[in-house]
């Protein structure tokens, strides 16, 4: 996965199409010193290939006439290629062609326009691209045209990272854990790359290391490794399933049974009801440990039990609206 391969839409119409790109290499790497496009050096520059991969998700049908890629070229950092001149683009819609210019390619149709339907899509790719010198951050653009004039433009932003770069091999000594445990994360990092491990809303600095033990896990986590080189990231990600995990949610509804095997602590308000309010029974079984704590308020829209040596505390209020009966030690 990846944060580096990202979609932002420009101030004018909202795209019809959705896009993914798929660099290789992945992730895209700069060229050696005084290796040149076509000049005849040593050296030949490293090279690049994008897969566009488009898809109709708005469901009704786009009616497509022209695509052009502006990719800029240059030797600067926000630049991607030396030079279009050799760059091999194709597409996968029947009776399309490409054309190059000097930094866009420019997908075409023999007709008047193609029609993607709804959950269809196609690919377009771009193979045989130098990349420069400059590590750095790239917007590559896509322009669709419909029939008739209308048009959309959104950017897909990548990156271009040092030639000896490499963040690899992250994962866990286990994926599956009980409530509580731990697990072992190992990764293998190129030197000089800012590390980071984010996790749980945590964000710790691991530029130093290349293991981390993260114990007493209690809910089903995604680890994410981010390599940071000059304004360029790449994200690794590591999903660790907790059985039997804590929950943490705003609101819980239960239509049938709920059991507490151990004690219930509610901090706000507790209601009990049926789909009778007259006939809703709030029951504690006999066991010693079982334990129900109020901080706030308790409504019983019924009658209320307490058997055996169970404990109810209210700590603020509480109503019932029946009857309610309390065993040994009330």
């Amino acid at each position: 996965m990846t944060i580096i391969n990202t979609l932002r839409t420009g101030p004018e119409a909202e795209p019809m199409l959705e896009y993914k790109l798929h660099t290789t290499p992945y992730p895209i790497r700069v060229s050696p010193e005084g290796a040149e496009e076509g000049d005849g050096s040593e050296l030949d520059p490293a090279r690049a290939q994008l897969v566009f991969v488009a898809s109709n998700t708005t469901g009704y049908t786009v009616q497509l006439r022209k695509l052009t890629v502006e990719i800029p070229t240059g030797k600067m950092a926000d630049q991607l290629a030396l030079s279009l001149e050799r760059v091999e683009p194709s597409i996968s819609l029947q009776g399309w062609s490409a054309g190059r210019g000097d930094e866009s390619i420019v997908f075409t149709t023999d007709e008047s326009y193609t029609e993607i339907a709804p959950g269809g899509g196609f690919t377009f790719q771009i193979d045989n691209i130098p990349v420069n010198h400059e590590v750095g951050a790239v917007e590559l653009s896509i322009t669709e045209r419909y029939s008739g004039s209308g048009s959309a433009t959104l950017g897909i932003i990548t990156g271009k990272f040092p030639q000896d770069f490499y963040l690899d091999d992250f994962s866990a000594d286990t994926y599956e854990i009980e409530n509580g445990g731990s697990v072992k994360l190992t990764w293998k990092r190129s030197e000089g790359v800012q590390t980071d491990l984010i996790y749980g809303g945590r964000c710790e600095d691991v530029t130093q290391d290349e293991k981390k033990t993260i114990e007493n896990i209690k809910q089903t986590t995604t680890f994410y490794l981010i390599g940071k080189v000059r304004d360029v990231q790449l994200m690794r990600s590591v999903p660790v399933t907790v059985l039997k995990p804590d929950m943490v949610v705003n609101k819980l509804t239960v239509k049938g049974a709920f059991e507490a095997e151990g004690g219930a602590t509610v901090h706000d308000e507790l209601m009990v009801v049926h789909g009778n309010p007259d006939i809703a029974r709030f029951r504690i079984l006999h066991a010693t440990t079982d334990e129900v704590i109020v901080r706030s308020k308790l409504r019983l829209a019924g009658d209320s039990d307490f058997p055996g040596s169970g404990s109810l505390e209210v700590r603020s209020s509480a109503t019932v609206a029946g009857k309610h009966v309390l065993c040994e030690g009330d």
